[in-house]
């Protein structure tokens, strides 16, 4: 059980560093030149030389990089899900087992029907949190799709209404809400930004 807690309280902070990796800046995108461009993790790495051909640095880092979000913001939601189906027609009874009261803490909070929403969650923060960090970064597009997204996980929690305690559903919807308007009113800042700058 231990083990499931540590790898469930880290997901986030290893995901988004996992995908960092990916992430390089431009040191002069003013110029016609493809780079040089360095990691924004680590301003020491250059990711491509003025030509655009990557660093035998960056190729490394991208290969760790990609090891790591397979074995973690990918392997380990696919662990949970291999241990849900397993335990699944123990919290359907209500009779628990061994493997059932080692996943309380996952699904302790949910309406039997929804003791996998945990995954829906880890599925939104490794989209947010990881993912996101890497889509189109800095641009409208970005701000676009985190919307949708969050707007998309918000409506599955009003529909589905997974906690087994109503005031839970209330905190997540208001949560959820909160979310969602932050990325509303961040587009709204970068259209205007964009306008001014344009005008």
């Amino acid at each position: 059980p231990m083990a499931l807690r540590v790898t469930f309280l880290a997901f986030p902070t290893v995901s988004s560093l996992a995908f960092k990796a990916f992430r390089c800046e431009d040191l002069d995108a003013n110029d016609e030149l493809a780079g040089p461009a360095v990691m924004q993790a680590d301003l020491a790495v250059v990711c491509w030389d003025e030509g655009g051909s990557k660093t035998a640095e960056y190729r490394r880092i991208q290969r760790i990089a990609a090891v790591a979000i397979a074995l973690y913001p990918v392997g380990v939601p696919l662990f949970y899900m291999v241990l849900f189906f397993k335990a699944r027609h123990a919290i359907w009874a209500e009779q628990p087992t061994p493997l059932s009261k080692a996943l309380d803490f996952l699904i302790g909070d949910y309406d039997a029907a929804y003791f996998f929403w945990e995954l829906v969650e880890v599925l939104k923060k490794l989209l947010l949190v990881g993912a996101m960090s890497i889509v189109k970064p800095g641009e409208v597009n970005q701000l676009v799709i985190a919307f949708v997204l969050t707007q998309f996980f918000l409506v599955g929690l009003l529909v589905s209404r997974p906690y087994k305690r109503q005031g839970d559903d209330v905190i997540a919807l208001a949560s959820g809400s909160s979310l969602t308007m932050f990325f509303f009113f961040s587009l709204l800042l970068k259209f205007q930004t964009l306008i001014e700058a344009v005008g």
